[in-house]
């Protein structure tokens, strides 16, 4: 091969134009013949460098290196750069070809094309594909189930993922919205009784689920070295009347109005559930704890050889808890129950010089101090964020307490409440309305001689108050781990955000709340689908994350709802009637997202001619 370059004049400007092409000599029938190779454009090079470019350019449609590829980077790159260019034009001709040779031209109405059954796409691809990728269509082989109830199981999971809410909307959802039933090849109207089966269904199967999810996503994601621990609660509409599990107490929502029931869940440092229990509405954060290591200590297949530690926050984290966990073998890291902190005063007052900075941005550094002790570790941490979020939570409480009062002691003051028990009341109230900052304040009261009238109140501060705000943004973590670093279990501490993370998915992505079934197992069988949707929402933001995309599934979403399963209707010269079954073509951000993923889009482009006009 050789490069030859040709010069060509314009004829209007007298302008000399020169190219230049990759020229490959060869013995055709009538002696010998050369034909181009590969159109080069305009080489900026040296006469002396055509040489080595063309060896370098024979050298790549061979596979070979050449001495030049050392010699001369520059020319090298060149090299690379006109073959790859080279590769992509000819690739684009046998798509072109390719393209043409199945094309079917057909003389339509233009005016009367239109298009229906349009149905969403996007989400569905990727919750179908991650049901495959994270084990769940194994786990329902391995399951003696029928292949109805395999399918509708699939419906239901990925439904919750994509489009959350009562069985009844997302039955409605799936038969008038989502491409879901054609991607599971659902061919019948799917009904309320349907669902219903299945959920009875899934909670007998729900420890065998679990389990073999766990082993599969272990194998998928690697050993657990954590479990995150922590307990919520969501609210129950109606009376539920049938349901043993709804019972009253502190609602998380405040909703104290309606009927709780409690979800325990674990996952690991990666957000992957790991666990979860559901449990009475009035069940307590201690109490929960025992239930789960009992379940969780007969599941070896969980952990391998090495137990992982467990990560709580103080509302779980009992002197008898810890002295369990110690005895089931697990370690522990935890924020003290009670507020230790204040046994350090002096060091978090006097002695910042002596504490490690974590993080590089001045709003947001925490500062942390190692200390030993015979049963472990304990890290004294400050928080300058916390700290300013403290002081503002704590000034708002102060000014409404004190406004409270003074509205009090001025009625006092004008003689419209004056009666002891009266005063005492109000006060109450008050007190009970800001007690984290009533306790630091001593209310004088001044009576009449000899009889029940209050003449005056006042408030006198007490030195406590100070300590506290020299203690805001401070906390102690507590470890039995002996060989780690203060900034090292600070850091584990922090995962403790995956399962903060997984109950505010759960709660808004998922469609944990509010629960509308009455009766006991459809409300287990709501709260574990929600449960298993998690696995897949877990599973595609930790694939996401991995590539830089931090977003939440809830926007991806958003991002992937123009992306439609549509009928396209139109009708030929013939008067025939066409019906084409076809996925629109991905925006280029629902693109990225596929290409972040690995999502194809299986579903084919389906023709049919259904009559005539």
């Amino acid at each position: 091969m050789f490069i030859r370059e040709t010069r060509t004049k314009n004829p209007s400007n007298g302008i000399i134009y020169k190219k230049h092409q990759l020229v490959e000599s060869y013995r055709g029938e009538k002696g010998p013949r050369q034909r181009i190779v590969m159109e080069l454009g305009t080489l900026e090079i040296d006469k002396l460098d055509l040489k080595k470019l063309s060896t370098l350019l024979s050298a790549r449609f061979s596979g070979v290196e050449t001495l030049f590829d050392n010699d001369d980077p520059s020319l090298a790159k060149l090299a690379d750069d006109l073959f790859k260019s080279f590769e992509f034009d000819e690739k684009l001709k046998q798509e072109t070809s390719k393209r043409r040779s199945k094309t079917d031209y057909q003389k339509v109405d233009i005016n009367g094309i239109t298009t229906s059954f349009n149905r969403s796409l996007g989400a569905e691809l990727i919750g179908l594909e991650f049901f495959k990728r994270i084990g769940f269509e194994e786990i329902l082989d391995s399951l003696n189930i029928s292949s109805k109830q395999k399918t509708l199981i699939k419906a239901q999971i990925i439904s919750r993922l994509v489009k959350p809410g009562s069985e009844l909307s997302t039955i409605r959802w799936l038969n008038n919205t989502s491409s879901l039933p054609e991607l599971l090849d659902i061919d019948t109207v799917i009904n309320k009784n349907d669902f219903y089966e299945i959920s009875d269904l899934l909670i007998l199967k729900k420890e065998e689920i679990e389990a073999k999810a766990n082993a599969k996503q272990t194998k998928l994601y690697g050993q657990k070295k954590l479990l995150l621990f922590d307990l919520t609660n969501t609210y129950i509409e109606g009376t539920s009347k049938f349901n043993e599990l709804g019972q009253y107490g502190r609602s998380k929502e405040k909703r104290s109005d309606c009927l709780l029931v409690s979800l325990a869940i674990v996952v690991d440092e990666k957000g992957i559930p790991t666990y979860s229990e559901i449990l009475k509405g009035n069940q307590s954060e201690p109490i929960t704890l025992k239930d789960v290591l009992d379940r969780l200590d007969t599941k070896e297949q969980l952990f391998g050889r090495i137990k992982p530690t467990i990560v709580m926050d103080r509302g779980i984290a009992t002197k008898a808890n810890l002295e369990l966990i110690k005895s089931r073998g697990f370690n522990h890291i935890v924020i003290e129950r009670l507020n230790d902190a204040k046994n350090y005063i002096d060091d978090f007052k006097s002695n910042r010089e002596t504490f490690e900075t974590i993080g590089n941005n001045t709003d947001d550094q925490v500062f942390v101090k190692f200390i030993p002790n015979e049963n472990g570790t304990k890290v004294l941490c400050l928080s300058e964020s916390k700290a300013q979020k403290e002081n503002g939570i704590d000034q708002k409480r102060l000014e409404r307490f004190l406004l409270g009062f003074n509205k009090i002691a001025d009625r006092v003051k004008n003689k419209t409440l004056r009666d002891v028990n009266k005063v005492n009341i109000a006060l109450g109230r008050l007190i009970s309305q800001y007690p984290s900052i009533a306790r630091h304040y001593e209310i004088i009261t001044d009576t009449e001689p000899d009889k029940p009238k209050v003449t005056s109140i006042s408030l006198n501060k007490k030195d406590s108050l100070n300590n506290k705000s020299s203690l805001y943004g401070c906390y102690v973590i507590s470890t039995n781990h002996k060989d780690l670093t203060a900034k090292e279990i600070w850091d584990l501490y922090m995962t403790l955000a995956k399962v903060e993370n997984a109950f505010r998915s759960l709660k808004g992505e998922l469609g944990l709340r509010p629960i509308h079934h009455q009766k006991t197992n459809r409300v287990i069988a709501h709260l574990f689908i929600s449960v298993l949707a998690y696995h897949l929402l877990s599973a595609i933001e930790f694939e996401l994350a991995k590539g830089g995309d931090k977003r939440q599934w809830k926007t991806i979403r958003e991002v992937l709802l123009s992306h439609q399963r549509s009928t396209i209707i139109f009708t030929d010269n013939k008067e025939q009637i066409h019906h084409i079954r076809t996925s629109s073509i991905p925006e280029p951000e629902q693109k990225a997202i596929y290409e972040a993923l690995n999502i194809k889009d299986k579903l084919k482009r389906k023709h049919r001619v259904i009559g005539t006009l």
